[in-house]
């Protein structure tokens, strides 16, 4: 799930334009919030529960960026 979740996240801040109508930038403000919003609240829960994971580790540094994610509004 988080991983899935981040990868939609960038792809949808990907194809964030100022100029799309308004339509399609409400619909990507609701895509960022809830994909984005589901990673960055499973990111702490991957660290506390896998400390010592490689593999998790490696995912987590690769989606590192999500911790700093804030809500659309």
């Amino acid at each position: 799930m988080f991983k899935a979740d981040a990868e939609i996240c960038i792809h949808l801040a990907g194809e964030w334009d100022v100029d799309l109508p308004d339509d399609n930038k409400a619909e990507i403000k609701r895509g960022l919030n809830e994909s984005c919003g589901r990673a960055k609240a499973l990111y702490p829960v991957l660290q506390r529960r896998y400390p010592h994971d490689p593999a998790v580790k490696q995912l987590l540094r690769k989606y590192r960026d999500l911790k700093s994610y804030q809500a659309w509004g």
